[in-house]
């Protein structure tokens, strides 16, 4: 008995290791693939490289962290339907306090009429399209004089991978949502029905998309706010911390 224990011990601890060491596997081989592919790999193209008559800006690296101040980063969800970049239609700056362990999520409308850095004046979104994420974020933090640190970005299709990955979320719909677009094909039309639902990737993106109230986009970021804070705690829970290699690979 006494060496059936020991053997069981050693068993045990050796699977325990080996989860341990392919969870840790799996976040770090995540933070060295989030990064944005450089050069020609990837579709941020700063629009004054085929403009002559708009100067090249060299955009800022996000200031180092000292483990200790507040972290900013910026959340973009853009319209991209393939290889072109698109606009940043929905803009948040997530604040994430490490000491008091508090975050604060804000919402910046995308019509937003800020100065562009090489660009001049113009609405917010248009400042992704010019020069992608880099410049978004330095604009963003030009308009509200704090640093951002890192960038979030996501397009349709991760936006659904994203939500699937954690099985989706279970969200009240306030009111009845229809809007269809021949433009797309009606691939992303919009018919969402009021109350409690269970919703999947695709379901989750309608409801983040509708715009048509009498508040507009102000009432459509309230509601990205709400799904976000449901998304984060979905991936706080057991069933998800249990699957996050996989969730993290889909990301």
């Amino acid at each position: 008995m006494r060496k059936f224990l020991k053997w069981l011990g050693i068993s045990v601890a050796a699977v325990v290791l080996i989860v341990g060491g392919y969870y840790a596997y799996s976040i770090y081989h995540f933070t060295n693939q989030i990064s944005v592919a450089s050069g020609q790999d990837s579709k941020f193209k700063p629009q004054a490289e085929t403009q002559a008559d708009v100067q090249p800006v060299a955009v800022s690296l996000p200031p180092e962290w000292d483990g200790t101040e507040r972290v900013n980063i910026l959340l973009l969800g853009g319209d991209s339907r393939g290889e072109d970049s698109g606009r940043s239609d929905s803009v948040m700056v997530a604040s994430v306090d490490p000491v008091t362990k508090k975050a604060t999520l804000m919402s910046i409308l995308r019509d937003t009429y800020v100065d562009i850095p090489g660009h001049g004046k113009s609405r917010l979104n248009a400042a992704f399209s010019y020069g992608g994420p880099d410049l978004t974020r330095q604009t963003v933090s030009n308009l509200l004089g704090i640093p951002i640190q890192y960038y979030v970005y996501t397009d349709f299709n991760g936006f659904i991978a994203l939500v699937d990955s954690v099985g989706g979320i279970d969200l009240d719909v306030e009111k009845d949502m229809h809007y269809t677009s021949k433009a797309d094909k009606h691939q992303f039309d919009i018919d969402l029905k009021k109350g409690m639902q269970h919703m999947d990737g695709k379901t989750a993106l309608q409801y983040v998309r509708f715009r048509h109230d009498a508040t507009s986009d102000f009432t459509r970021t309230e509601r990205q706010r709400k799904f976000i804070t449901e998304l984060g705690g979905k991936i706080q829970s057991t069933s998800s911390l249990i699957k996050l290699p996989s969730i993290l690979k889909r990301i």
